[in-house]
């Protein structure tokens, strides 16, 4: 990830970025070229452009200090999966899920509102450390930009439009849905449940989902309590046999071929290798 200042008066031309971008105003204005519109941004104003997107920036003012956030898609969703994972519903999250996925509608958003100074103050940050430190911290910089995030997806929709002006979509995407709903119920899902609590028919389901995150839903299914695992024998003191039954299996062999074929190594040795990492610091 990196941050820049656009350069002023320097000519708008049509471009594409295999990044995620986000444009933040910092001061003055700009006009943000989108599918052959000019759109307006004053400061304080935010535009998050997926990869892919032609568009450009122009800002012609002496005062205009206009800040491009720039990240790969790919660094998003493995860097900041708890933003993914949160719950978190509206027209916001659903951007973030569509953009991610490459889908109509996460092309782009603008957040019209007024300034906000507790992202203001992120960006700032993430800007100093990104510009002026001689040697930049990634943890720092990662921590930032999660920040900035998830202020994003706190703010009131009514500042969120798209590039024609029309406030966000009302129609859902469903996928975080379902997937927050198996993660909070691991012990017990099966297609045939989550089906009927969103009242969808199992084909239409297990098609969905294998479009959408090209696993099948039972793949998708043992990565989640894996990852669960994983998460358990790291952070709490639970018995193995505990851990099989909050992971929702109850054949214990079946659950330890699974997780050695998903970390390459028995959960006893998993939790002994996370262990001695943190004691030495290391964090692996």
């Amino acid at each position: 990830m990196s941050i820049v200042v656009n350069r002023r008066y320097c000519p708008a031309f049509l471009h594409r970025l295999e990044f995620i971008k986000v444009i933040y105003v910092f001061q003055g204005q700009c006009g943000f070229f989108f599918r052959g519109k000019r759109i307006e941004m004053t400061e304080g104003n935010v535009c998050i452009v997926a990869p892919g997107v032609e568009q450009a920036v122009f800002s012609c003012h002496d005062e205009d200090i206009v800040l491009n956030l720039l990240l790969r898609r790919s660094t998003f969703t493995e860097t900041f999966p708890e933003l993914l994972e949160s719950g978190e519903s509206g027209v916001i999250a659903d951007f973030f899920w569509k953009m991610i996925r490459a889908r109509p509608g996460g092309e782009v958003m603008l957040f019209a509102g007024k300034p906000q100074p507790v992202l203001e103050d992120s960006i700032l940050e993430l800007f100093e450390e990104s510009d002026q430190q001689q040697v930049r911290s990634g943890l720092i910089m990662r921590s930032m930009m999660t920040a900035i995030f998830a202020y994003i997806l706190r703010w009131d929709e009514q500042d969120a439009v798209s590039p024609g002006g029309e406030k966000g979509k009302k129609k859902r995407y469903p996928l975080p849905d379902y997937l927050n709903h198996m993660r909070q119920n691991l012990e017990r899902v099966t297609l045939a449940s989550l089906a009927a609590d969103f009242h969808v028919s199992e084909g239409y389901l297990s098609r969905y989902i294998k479009k959408e995150t090209g696993d099948t839903f039972s793949r998708l299914l043992q990565k989640m309590r894996m990852k669960k695992a994983a998460e358990l024998l790291e952070n709490t003191e639970c018995n193995i046999e505990k851990i099989v039954e909050l992971t929702g299996y109850t054949d214990q062999s079946i659950f330890f071929r699974n997780f050695k074929a998903a970390y390459g190594m028995t959960p006893i040795v998993y939790r002994k290798k996370k262990r001695r990492s943190k004691h030495f610091g290391l964090w692996t």
